[in-house]
């Protein structure tokens, strides 16, 4: 689980995930089990991509990053957590653009994101043996 930014690590101190939780900026992070993980500029999603890449993924399939409106979730609601703008989600576009040579598929409906191949989730999960049915 990754979030690059700490001030949403500790304004969710409560987040329970089994696996490993990282950060670009872990500034007393660490005693509540963030590890660092340093990257070239970017933002979660890339810093998702990196992580995924250093732990051994060869195909990944990016979900939820459509790079217009707000969070999945919808608006940040605590202090101190700020919504990400128009004019980031530009500075975000170049971001993911310096990591399209990396194997990424993106799967989000509708997303702003061109640098990478576009895909089907269902498709692309069947493709590699992980059929599913779809739902409905």
């Amino acid at each position: 689980m990754v979030s690059h930014d700490a001030q949403w690590w500790r304004a969710h101190p409560e987040v329970t995930f089994r696996g490993p939780k990282f950060t670009a900026h872990p500034s007393g992070l660490h005693e509540i089990g963030i590890k660092e993980f340093r990257h070239a500029e970017g933002n979660s999603g890339t810093l998702g991509i990196e992580v995924a890449i250093y732990r051994g993924a060869t195909r990944i399939l990016l979900l939820g990053c459509d790079l217009k409106g707000t969070h999945y979730f919808g608006p940040h609601s605590l202090p101190g957590l700020k919504n990400t703008t128009p004019e980031r989600f530009q500075i975000f576009q170049r971001q993911f653009a310096l990591r399209s040579h990396l194997p990424v598929v993106n799967c989000s409906p509708d997303s702003a994101l061109e640098c990478f191949p576009r895909g089907n989730l269902l498709d692309e999960l069947n493709a590699y043996g992980m059929a599913c049915d779809s739902p409905g």
